[in-house]
């Protein structure tokens, strides 16, 4: 009598860890599904953000969901009725509710026991692919001269004339551009070529300062804009403690120009400057409007620095030397300008 008493009990405990570990199965496979779904999303996310992606975007509902789904339908359950998912930083968190159907459970009113599974998993952020720079113009001083190497000749003089002169589509101010193609003036070096460019010409015409400018005038859309050149000085400091020197930056206060202007009057002194054309007329080389000042550098360096476009419009970039007069200046050469980045 008690042994048929207990029976049902019986049957529903053993029945019960039957149901339990089915479920425990069912849960096992549905946690290798997310755990599969989380690594694919990974690489897809990685492979998202490559091509351009933003990498704060939540990939969650449009892609790891997605792949999910996949894997669980792979993985033969039907039976998910909650699934969500997310990315924060670099994190990937998948959630999913399911049920497993329950056999001798029934018995106590019990049709289906519940599963829930979570994972979490981590995936890169490469660098973004930037995009492809356009060169809008590049000056190596190669070219529209007939200069022999070794040699050295100044072409755009103008002297005083208010509208300035022209040399291979640059405006020139005051004595003009020097080209040179003597490698013993730059270190022995030309970084570029056969020639290179001195902006405190030699004077070959009356009232004439020997500090020069050229300068481009380019219609720009809104965006962002690079500038690079190289510079190095023509006159040097032979003090040991100045080797290596490279006194450039964007303000004269910056700490890698400012303790070396004091030498020699800023004789190697070269500026460059971007602003709005009507601007330029109305008050050329505002201090604002500098985007850099190289005083000093016993090597050819590259300077590259960026700009910013917020309105459409004419602009005015120029190179000009602004040191102490003496026709012995800085050096530049492989002037580009580019829109996004020069290559």
């Amino acid at each position: 009598m008690i042994f048929a008493l207990s029976l049902p009990m019986l049957i529903l405990v053993s029945g019960g860890g039957i149901d339990l570990t089915q479920a425990m199965s069912h849960r096992q496979k549905l946690a290798s599904a997310l755990e599969v779904a989380c690594l694919q999303s990974a690489v897809e996310i990685n492979y998202q953000i490559a091509q351009g992606a933003p990498a704060t975007s939540d990939f969650g509902p449009g892609t790891v969901v997605a792949l999910a789904e996949q894997r669980i339908k792979a993985a033969g359950i039907t039976s998910v009725k909650g699934l969500s998912a997310g990315t924060k930083a670099t994190q990937i968190t998948i959630e999913a509710a399911s049920e497993s159907p329950a056999v001798f459970s029934q018995i106590g009113g019990l049709k289906s026991l519940p599963v829930k599974v979570k994972r979490e998993c981590l995936f890169d952020q490469p660098e973004q692919k930037p995009p492809n720079g356009e060169v809008l113009f590049v000056e190596s001083f190669e070219q529209a001269h007939t200069l022999a190497r070794n040699a050295w000749t100044v072409l755009g003089q103008n002297g005083n004339m208010p509208s300035g002169a022209v040399w291979n589509g640059w405006q020139t101010g005051n004595a003009g551009i020097e080209i040179n193609g003597m490698p013993q003036l730059s270190g022995g070096t030309i970084r570029f070529g056969n020639f290179f460019a001195e902006l405190d010409s030699h004077c070959f015409v009356s009232g004439c300062n020997a500090n020069s400018s050229m300068s481009r005038v380019k219609f720009l859309q809104p965006g962002t804009y690079q500038v690079s050149y190289f510079y190095t000085a023509r006159i040097r400091n032979s003090d040991p403690s100045w080797k290596g020197i490279v006194a450039c930056a964007a303000k004269d206060s910056d700490p890698a120009v400012a303790p070396y202007r004091a030498w020699n009057q800023e004789t190697n002194r070269i500026e460059v400057f971007v602003e709005k054309a009507e601007t330029a007329e109305s008050k050329p080389f505002a201090p604002e409007n500098m985007l850099d000042v190289c005083v000093y550098a016993d090597d050819w360096t590259q300077r590259v620095i960026n700009f910013q476009v917020a309105q459409a419009g004419e602009y005015k970039i120029t190179w000009r030397a602004a040191g102490r007069q003496d026709t012995l200046g800085g050096l530049v050469d492989y002037l580009l300008i580019c829109r996004d980045a020069c290559p």
